[in-house]
């Protein structure tokens, strides 16, 4: 799943979840449960890590995987999705053609 399909299932833009990974803002409570509820995990999960026993999972948590996945996915980022998320840190994006 690519950042821009991600986004439009849990109603924010690509450019909300660029904040999230890298100025940590946090996502709203409402987002939070689509989040959780796309994923397939509890809300509890996604701010622990932890199952609902209290156990910590072992190796690598499923909070990691999901982690990986969405981040990973910010490679593939559409041209408008890119330039949506630059304007979103505040600057002006300018292209034209060669020539």
């Amino acid at each position: 799943m690519n950042v821009a399909k991600f986004a439009k299932l849990i109603k924010v833009s690509p450019a909300a979840i660029w904040h999230w990974e890298n100025k940590g803002t946090v996502p709203r409570n409402g987002t939070v449960d689509a989040i959780a509820e796309v994923l397939g995990v509890s809300r509890s999960y996604l701010q622990t890590g932890k199952q609902s026993n209290g156990e910590a999972h072992n190796g690598e948590t499923r909070y990691g995987e999901i982690r990986g996945r969405v981040r990973s996915a910010g490679t593939e980022l559409s041209l408008e999705e890119l330039v949506r998320a630059i304007e979103a840190k505040g600057f002006e994006v300018f292209i034209k053609t060669r020539g």
